[in-house]
């Protein structure tokens, strides 16, 4: 039966250093790993971003009344519907209350720290 692992990464991050927010610049990816994935055989890597008002980890919350993401990807993958994949759950969440996906004076770089954790990720989820 297929299962999965949640693998946090903490990146520090230069776009995000001094940004006009105060936003913290050091930032947890939650990154959702099967159980049996091979690092040295490519699967797909999805990047799963947040609606405004949420964050990237609230994805992995558990609701009694909902099947989580971690409950989703097992019940397709072991239906066939999908294959073995990474799950990124990047974390853009601004003291304005929303997340930010564009780089921005007033508010800080985001696109530049989100491009910085999609490359410092992909490494991280690959490593032996």
């Amino acid at each position: 039966m297929p299962s999965m692992a949640v693998d946090v990464i903490t990146h520090a991050s230069a776009a995000l250093e001094n940004n006009p927010l105060g936003d913290e610049h050091v930032r947890r990816v939650h990154v959702v790993v099967p159980d049996d994935h091979d690092p040295t055989v490519p699967v797909p890597c999805v990047w799963y971003l947040a609606g405004y008002a949420g964050v990237g980890r609230s994805m992995l919350s558990h609701d009694p009344w909902q099947e989580g993401l971690e409950e989703r990807l097992i019940r397709l993958r072991k239906e066939r519907r999908i294959g073995p994949m990474i799950v990124v759950l990047p974390d853009l969440f601004t003291k304005l209350g929303g997340c930010q996906y564009l780089g921005s004076q007033a508010v800080g770089d985001y696109e530049t720290y989100l491009l910085e954790a999609v490359s410092y990720t992909h490494l991280r989820a690959h490593e032996t």
